[in-house]
């Protein structure tokens, strides 16, 4: 298992967000917030009208409450796909510098189809890590929801409110059709891996482990039962006592469980329904806070989006070039098939030898004419080629240099890096070849 997530899994209970630190031997209580800087085993603490001090979390009775924080509240949103590695490490970097501020909470709206399944996964981590209190808004939008891994994203959050008939969970078959996003095959071990990590994630959250399974597990099964109260409840189909009724299977082997926005306030996912985050500041007793949004996490992902624009650019003349590449080379394998003939056919005649090179044929007059004009067809293309492959490599260099610090376009970097090591090593050959007079 990744070793990062056992360390997560081991202490994520004693990284709970809170601002009033209460000594277990001595009493002596800190008011402030936690910044992620530590000392050995001792972490940071901004106490309210001191200097900061460190201080070993496990010796310590934390209590949560706003004295000492900032009166901000830092925003953040997902209204895509989360599928940028740029977008995602943007992020976690701003939501760690907001943190580390002492808001009184940081907010994340989200509005968005899914997620690549290992940023997500890093995301969420980021989240749970944080030392100060985080909310999700299921805001509604475009997709109208949080769905497939962004529903986790969500989860992560110590709450969670969701606009009025907004959903999470499964991503719903009319989206799946709209909505163009790659699919990445993982390994089973890293699959098996993200749903040890939801399914604790649901358990320190307070969340429904169930359910939260059952959101991105096939084989995880959820049905809704009604009790002798008339009380309704989601179980596993082995959970069901004869006194329960059956009214419905909400999720099965080939079914992903959704939500509403009333169903995941009625079975725990979600704390609360609300309109606007001025509700939500308003029920957290911050309506006065200032807002910060975060600016950053959008220039990230604009910047992969018109470097590859600039990318796509760049590469229609070298698509031109490298076409023109290969007619040249089908053009210097028809030369040197012509030279192989010339000599075949000479040697038939019978006369005496002259050596060209590598090429030693009797021949005839005739056919020596012929022989010299196909070496030099030969050697004209291999001029031009060799131009070509020089142009290339150049072209080959710069967009190399445009991509090299985006690790969304990786793959896009090593296709070019092996296409320009291709090009130099046929100009190597090319320039090492033997000149002849005609």
């Amino acid at each position: 298992m990744n070793r990062l997530l056992m360390i997560w899994l081991a202490t994520l209970a004693a990284l709970c967000p809170a601002d009033t630190f209460i000594n277990k031997k001595t009493g002596e209580t800190i008011n402030g917030y936690v910044v992620s800087r530590m000392r050995g085993n001792d972490i940071q603490v901004r106490a309210e009208g001191k200097e900061p001090v460190y201080i070993n979390l496990s010796q310590y009775r934390i209590q949560y409450n706003y004295i000492g924080r900032r009166s901000q509240i830092h925003t953040f949103s997902i209204k895509e796909p989360l599928e940028l590695i740029a977008e995602t490490d943007s992020l976690i970097a701003q939501l760690k510098e907001a943190s580390d501020r002492g808001p009184y909470f940081i907010l994340i709206e989200i509005d968005s189809p899914g997620a690549d399944m290992e940023l997500a996964r890093r995301l969420s981590f980021a989240i749970s890590e944080l030392y100060c209190p985080t909310v999700a808004y299921i805001s509604g939008g475009q997709y109208n929801g949080a769905f497939g891994e962004t529903a986790i994203i969500a989860l992560s959050c110590d709450k969670v409110y969701m606009k009025p008939l907004t959903s999470i969970g499964a991503l719903p078959d009319y989206l799946a059709t709209l909505v163009k996003m790659k699919k990445k095959e993982y390994p089973e071990p890293q699959i098996l891996e993200w749903q040890l990590y939801v399914s604790e994630l649901a358990k320190k959250k307070n969340r429904p482990e169930l359910l939260a399974r059952a959101m991105i597990e096939k084989d995880v099964q959820v049905i809704q039962v009604e009790d002798k109260e008339g009380k309704r409840l989601l179980i596993a189909p082995e959970a069901k006592t004869k006194e329960q009724k059956l009214i419905d299977t909400w999720a099965s082997k080939d079914k992903l469980l959704r939500l509403m926005a009333v169903e995941a306030e009625k079975y725990g996912i979600a704390d609360e329904r609300t309109n606007t985050t001025a509700d939500i500041y308003m029920s957290l007793k911050a309506q006065d806070a200032k807002i910060i949004p975060d600016r950053k996490t959008a220039k990230s992902r604009q910047a992969v989006i018109q470097t590859r624009k600039k990318l796509e650019a760049m590469l229609e003349p070298i698509k031109t070039l490298e076409k023109r590449s290969a007619e040249l080379v089908e053009r210097v394998d028809f030369w040197e098939n012509e030279i192989k003939q010339a000599n075949r056919i000479i040697g038939e005649e019978g006369y005496g030898k002259l050596g060209i090179g590598e090429y030693t044929s009797p021949y005839s007059r005739v056919d020596l004419i012929k022989f010299n004009e196909a070496m030099r067809q030969r050697d004209l293309a291999l001029d031009e080629l060799l131009g070509v492959l020089r142009d290339l490599a150049n072209r080959y260099n710069r967009a190399i240099e445009l991509i090299r610090n985006y690790p969304d376009l990786a793959d896009r970097q090593a296709k070019l890096e092996g296409s320009l090591t291709s090009a130099q090593q046929t100009i190597e050959q090319i320039q090492g070849r033997k000149r002849y007079r005609y």
